[in-house]
């Protein structure tokens, strides 16, 4: 059996669009328990504003490293051969540039999770790594402006995509909370990365730590 590990940082990422009454309604929370807009956000349904954007993923960074091990399924003692490692950022492919198709003048909500550990891991019985070679894993990504580093899309094994176990091998870290509105109501509906800036202007942002806050 083969064992798929991504290890660093990942990104937990829902963003929508808000409306007025609700953004007020946020600003009523933050003055009446004098807290962030990041921890009444972080308190509330935050995953809910998840219109345009909502992703669970690794992201490209210097520290993260895939790491495949190779196991003996009939040995439920057997530790397991680690064979492989290497950055994400010299396996991945060239990201692809997505842009925001946003049809509305109302305010922009980016929520965004950041934990760091087992970002990713997946499993492939009937297979060792005898007959491996590294142009056998292929990663794709993409990115976005409403972050700072690409992230990854799919991954794949002989053309096979590798899907995430789920299992929870991660630290919480950070949680950050950004409202933005429109500058200008002249901008077309499709945002791309050049003209993000010049479209919206950061109204509210905030981030808390969340190492200790369980959600």
């Amino acid at each position: 059996m083969l064992n798929f590990q991504i290890r660093g940082y990942g990104i937990n990422i829902c963003a929508g669009t808000i409306d007025n009454d609700i953004v007020q309604g946020l600003l009523d929370t933050m003055r009446d328990n004098k807290s962030s807009l990041a921890q009444v956000m972080y308190d509330d349904n935050w995953k809910n504003f998840s219109n345009l954007i909502e992703s669970k993923s690794p992201l490209i960074t210097n520290d993260g490293e895939l790491i495949i091990t190779s196991y003996n399924s009939k040995d439920y003692y057997d530790d397991g051969h680690s064979f492989f490692r290497s950055k994400i950022e010299d396996i991945a492919q060239v990201p692809e540039k997505r842009d925001l198709k946003i049809d509305s003048d109302l305010p922009l909500v980016v929520n965004k999770e950041i934990y760091f550990g087992c970002t990713f891991e997946s499993e492939i019985e009937d297979q060792n790594h005898e007959y491996f070679h590294e142009e056998q894993v292929s990663i794709s990504s993409y990115s976005t402006p409403l972050s700072q580093h690409s992230i990854v899309d799919e991954m794949f094994f002989n053309s096979l995509e590798l899907k995430n176990l789920e299992r929870r091998k991660h630290e919480l870290i950070t949680f950050q909370c950004s409202i933005y509105k429109k500058a200008s109501r002249d901008f077309p509906s499709i945002t791309t990365h050049h003209d993000f800036d010049e479209t919206y202007d950061v109204f509210l942002d905030s981030i808390i730590e969340v190492n200790s806050q369980k959600k």
